[in-house]
This record gives C-alpha cells, structure tokens and sequence, in this order.
C-alpha cells in the first residue's frame, strides 16, 4: 500500500485491503502498524484497509459477496486483496478434494476479474514440505491439502526452514508467465523480514513439465 521495496524489490503504491481471520482486531491492528513503523515508515498511507474477519464468517461465496457491495461504495477499487490465512476463508470446504478446492480458485480468479484486483492468500505447508532443508521436489508441491493449490495461481512464494538458521527461511518463487526469481534467504527480525545474502540457497528444484517429472513416476 506504501508503494517501499519489499525484500528488495520495487512495489507500486496503491489501495489494498488485508483480510485478517486470524488475529484478535487489537492484535491484528498492532502488528501492522509494528511492521510499518519497523520498515521506518512513521505516517499512516490511507492506501490500506483492514477487515478482521475472525469468528465472523469462514465462507468464501458469503465474505466475496458482502465484500462486492462494499467496494462499490469505495472512491477508487483495491489494487490488492490479501485474504490471510486462505485455510480460514474455505473453512467450509475439504481442502484435500480437488473438486472443491478448484471450485474455490476458481471463486477467487473470478472475483479478481471483476474487481480487478490482485488477490493473494497465505497457506501453510505439508508435513513433509515445512521441514528444514527438505528438498522433497519442486517447492510449490510442498503446499498442504489439494495440488490445486499449486496449479492455479500465477505466482507461487514458498517460505521453508533454513537448515543451517531456524530464524531464517529460503524463499523459493514459481511464476506462469515470468522467469522464476533465484532462490534467496529472508531472517524474521521483529518485526519484519530482513534479506541475509550471506546464507547459502540450496539449488532450485526445476518445475515438473509433465507426470512423467513428478515424484514417485
């Protein structure tokens, strides 16, 4: 919303709406403004708003409708939707069928054309994925429950262990229609994510281009 580089890279400034099912508001509220005054920002932008959504509601087709009517009352539409974590917002659906995890990618693709909005959502790793230098195959089929979570987005960032740094992680990207971003290694410094440039990356794990490249073929 503030339009500062994130982990070294270049953003551009504009509105953006974070939905919280996560924290308590008061907790959510600080958090944020930790994070915003920790990356040396001392004034509010006006360019983000918050919706804490906890205990509230956990249906993803009820939240983006009430959420519809709403933006129609905005001056100007998000240019981001952050929907935090997305295990919350399809509290309603198996996320190990295939069917009903696709139906809900397909909810959100939707609802980005409409308002278009980017919409990006959190979600947590497989056992076996959050273990600490596990190579285990590509990165984005490390996420937990459907593989639809891992074909359908655009851009996939994948946050694993360092072997060597239990504070650090290696950041792995996975794009469909830009060349990959080199591995590289962030530390949570409270409160926010530092680049550590002098850790090693393990090597990039290639994306399988058919079944015949996934694991266990």
């Amino acid at each position: 919303s503030y339009g500062v580089p994130f982990w070294g890279r270049e953003t551009t400034k504009g509105l953006t709406l974070y939905i919280d099912f996560e924290l308590l508001p008061v907790f959510g509220q600080d958090r944020i403004w930790s994070v915003t005054k920790g990356k040396g920002i001392t004034e509010p932008t006006g360019n983000l708003l918050y919706w804490n959504m906890r205990g509230a509601c956990y249906s993803a087709s009820t939240i983006l409708s009430v959420l519809a009517e709403r933006l129609e009352n905005l001056p100007e539409p998000p240019r981001l939707i952050v929907a935090d974590p997305v295990y919350k917002l399809s509290a309603d659906i198996d996320e190990n069928s295939s069917g009903q995890v696709t139906q809900l990618m397909l909810t959100l693709e939707q609802f980005s054309e409409r308002t278009k909005a980017a919409i990006v959502f959190s979600h947590h790793l497989n056992k076996a994925g959050s273990q600490p230098g596990n190579g285990g195959g590509p990165s984005e089929l490390k996420l937990s429950g459907s593989n639809s979570y891992s074909r359908d987005p655009d851009t996939i960032l994948v946050m694993s262990e360092h072997p060597e740094d239990e504070r650090c992680s290696i950041v792995e990207g996975v794009m469909r229609n830009l060349p990959p971003p080199d591995p590289f290694v962030v530390e949570f410094d409270w409160p926010a994510f530092k680049i550590r440039d002098d850790l090693e990356v393990r090597p990039r794990r290639r994306r399988p281009q058919n079944d015949q490249d996934r694991p266990g073929n």
